[in-house]
């Protein structure tokens, strides 16, 4: 499936927010403000708008600083990497503007785990105003063809940066952590070679969805109608990107991943698409090695596997 990817532009995560004083009523009944010493609020000055409550001593990161942070570490991370390759691949900001993850990539590296399938690495940035969300760096992976997004496994390399005076710097940490980030690629390829092996029918790819994602249905999905809409949304999306990926009914887990990827890195049917992105993408990234597990033993059998989401499957496909 050819993709029309043009780089993002990053600039629409970039709003100005500072730290402003911070007040309270001084009572009840009073229209009167005391200021609080020891706390600060988290400004959107563009919308006067306040993003949190925080103490005295939080360090203000602005998207842009986590920006070009995220854009020092790629060359430290990846040795092949220039300045001038890398690209904005995406960026995911609710419109609370709250949090902003930003993907960033490299237009030119790239690794095949066979001719002609080209996938390359990414990092991603993870900023938020609202305390809910440490600032952190991490590792993935993205098919070339249709920028399917993945976090691989335990493996990825995830670095906190907390909001406070007390300054680390995060570029020598993932220096530090360069050995795994190159064997990622390494254990991507063979485990993505394994996947090509085992076959998976197409007519089992519903089930492996609700597998990977944690989908579940049962009767009384009848009693929200939203619910039962949102998944009759996601049942056929899930067909149509089975019908994009798999060449025949007799596919392999490896169409089955594209599957899942392509759902991850653009779901519907859930309640926020901007939340929901880096959760089904680490849930993709883990259902492979899950998957494979299972595929292992002698006794495996595709049909036994999907008949356990047999319950939420006959109700998606009844709705």
């Amino acid at each position: 499936m050819d993709s029309d990817w043009t780089e993002f532009d990053v600039s629409t995560a970039f709003f100005p927010v500072e730290l402003q004083p911070a007040f309270m009523m001084s009572g009840p009944g009073s229209s009167a403000y005391v200021r609080l010493p020891n706390h600060r609020v988290v400004m959107d000055t563009s919308r006067k708008h306040p993003l949190a409550v925080v103490s005295k001593d939080y360090q203000l990161i602005t998207n842009e600083q986590a920006f070009k942070m995220g854009r020092a570490l790629m060359p430290r991370v990846f040795s092949v990497i220039r300045h001038q390759d890398m690209a904005c691949l995406n960026v995911t900001m609710p419109a609370t503007r709250s949090f902003c993850v930003i993907d960033l990539i490299d237009r030119i590296a790239s690794f095949e785990p066979w001719r002609g399938e080209r996938w390359t690495a990414f990092l991603r940035i993870t900023n938020s105003y609202n305390r809910m969300r440490r600032l952190s760096f991490e590792i993935g992976f993205c098919r070339w063809i249709c920028m399917n997004g993945m976090i691989f496994g335990a493996k990825s390399v995830t670095l906190s940066y907390t909001h406070s005076r007390e300054k680390k710097d995060p570029t020598a940490e993932v220096a530090r952590q360069l050995g795994k980030v190159r064997n990622m690629e390494y254990a991507l390829t063979k485990r993505l070679l394994n996947l090509r092996e085992c076959p998976v029918p197409k007519a089992a790819m519903l089930a492996i969805a609700c597998l990977a994602f944690g989908f579940k249905a049962s009767e009384s999905i009848m009693k929200n109608p939203r619910r039962a809409e949102n998944l009759v949304v996601m049942r056929d999306h899930i067909r149509s990107l089975a019908d994009c990926y798999f060449e025949s009914a007799r596919g392999s887990a490896y169409d089955a991943l594209n599957v899942l990827t392509d759902f991850a890195s653009r779901p519907v049917g859930v309640i926020s698409a901007a939340s929901s992105t880096q959760a089904l993408q680490r849930k993709a990234g883990r259902w492979v090695d899950e998957f494979l597990s299972r595929a292992a033993a002698h006794d495996f059998d595709i049909e036994d596997y999907a008949d356990s989401a047999a319950e939420t499957v006959a109700i998606m496909e009844a709705l």
